[in-house]
């Protein structure tokens, strides 16, 4: 209701600014996408992983308060403050995470996988915790809090990665349906984690951890097979995987018997660091690749979207993720080239 007025208030103001003749700043905005092209089913993946974080969100919200004063016995005037606290632990944790000096908080995206087995593991800790309500209740703490730094960094990471990757008719369409579809299932977590109380003060959590082991498993094998497609159409220039330090990727795709065989070895390939270029900045070139592979039109047009940041012309030329502070570090376009002839150069 809050988020509501303000929203009414903003608008009612800058209409008083319009009606008043003053004049509005023009925003130009990023050409339209091409005929017949479509979302990469990787981003796809992406915005149904920010749909589960908002569903996990929803059924802790219900579960957690429950949870605490009916298993842990504690008051209701005391969860109120307890929650407070976590939430301004989060919020001064995502505020320093640009400046933190861990190497794979930055480094996208094992940071994205991190974040939901930090979920997981979190959600794990939790229905043990609730087993064992006499010692319990600081554990049980800690999970939530562990759950909200993750979930709401892997929220941040999702965002800056597709609001730098998609044009603006891509993100409106995408970022959209996924924000819609969260509040959806934001709806359902909120029924299902007052009904799932019924059955036990570790249901919410058992389903929590079922949902998150599925999520890891579907995004680490999504960017697992995302990465080594990306390598070999790419390859020596993709992630910094040279022919000459790295033969196995030659002909791996020869030997891969199946897509799980080649989402595991994309994992470990992410896993153990054998990337040097950043995960956005490798997907604008290999999508640069597959649009010069296109009609003339098509690639000249794809071309010139893939060079467009999707915020950048409304916000005088950068995106505001684009920042120095950005924290996958995902905004160095050095690796992305400024033609197609570029391309067909380093080929």
């Amino acid at each position: 209701l809050a988020a509501s007025l303000m929203y009414a208030v903003l608008a009612a103001a800058q209409h008083c600014v319009t009606c008043a003749g003053v004049e509005e700043h023009q925003v130009v905005l990023a050409p339209e996408s091409v005929d017949g092209a479509v979302i990469p089913w990787i981003d796809w993946i992406i915005g149904a992983a920010f749909v589960v974080t908002e569903l996990m969100f929803n059924i802790g919200n219900a579960a957690v308060p429950q949870t605490l004063t009916r298993t842990f016995g504690l008051e209701i005037a005391s969860v109120g403050p307890i929650l407070a606290l976590l939430n301004c632990v989060t919020m001064l944790f995502l505020t320093a995470l640009p400046y933190v000096p861990c190497p794979w908080l930055h480094r996208s995206p094992v940071n994205i996988l991190a974040c939901f087995f930090c979920i997981l593991a979190a959600w794990v800790s939790a229905m043990v915790a609730t087993s064992v309500p006499d010692g319990g209740l600081h554990i049980f703490v800690l999970s939530v809090l562990l759950f909200m730094l993750a979930a709401y960094m892997a929220q941040v990471l999702m965002l800056e990665y597709l609001s730098g990757i998609l044009d603006i008719h891509d993100s409106k369409l995408l970022m959209g349906l996924s924000e819609t579809c969260g509040c959806a299932f934001a709806m359902l977590g909120g029924y299902l984690g007052d009904v799932l109380e019924v059955y036990g003060a570790a249901a919410p959590f058992a389903l929590q951890s079922a949902v998150a082991l599925l999520t890891v498993v579907m995004v680490g094998a999504s960017l697992g097979h995302r990465h080594v497609t990306r390598c070999q159409a790419l390859a020596p220039e993709c992630d910094g995987q040279r022919a000459s330090t790295e033969p196995r990727w030659s002909g791996i795709s020869m030997r891969l018997p199946s897509c799980a065989r080649q989402s595991v070895v994309g994992v470990q390939a992410i896993a153990t660091g054998n990337t040097e270029g950043t995960f956005m900045g490798s997907e604008r070139l290999y999508r640069k690749v597959l649009a010069s592979n296109a009609s003339p039109a098509q690639s000249l047009t794809r071309s010139l979207l893939s060079d467009q940041s999707p915020l950048s012309e409304t916000f005088g030329g950068s995106s505001p993720l684009s920042s120095s502070s950005s924290i996958s570090g995902d905004v160095d376009h050095s690796a992305r080239p400024s033609s197609d002839a570029d391309i067909a150069g380093s080929a």
